[in-house]
């Protein structure tokens, strides 16, 4: 997926303080679209979509999520591409979203397990 990074547009970097605004928290040195709703976004250099909903990208770096995408974490990674909704990563690994109780399977990834 690394490669594909290069075929997104360039996108300027806004620095400004933290900002807390439309029920977002975005961090400096990161990019939220202005229609995307419901986000957190620290770390640095990560991208959310134009139309993203729910999405929070904590302790990351050079993430991307595309537009529309509904729902989504990512945790402690580095260089993740999010397409899909639903979805959660931690440490850049994609948690199996079929599971009943997804907290188990945080906890266990969490743990080491």
């Amino acid at each position: 997926m690394a490669d594909n990074i290069d075929k997104f547009p360039k996108q300027k970097i806004v620095t400004r303080p933290n900002v807390i605004t439309n029920g977002q928290f975005i961090a400096d040195g990161n990019f939220v679209h202005p229609t995307a709703e419901s986000c957190i976004v620290t770390g640095v250099n990560n991208f959310v979509g134009a139309g993203c909903r729910n999405v929070s990208i904590l302790n990351s770096s050079g993430c991307i999520v595309f537009a529309d995408v509904t729902g989504s974490t990512i945790f402690n990674s580095s260089g993740t591409v999010v397409t899909a909704n639903n979805t959660i990563y931690i440490n850049g690994i994609l948690l199996d979203t079929n599971l009943a109780d997804k907290s188990i399977q945080m906890s266990l990834l969490l743990m080491g397990g």
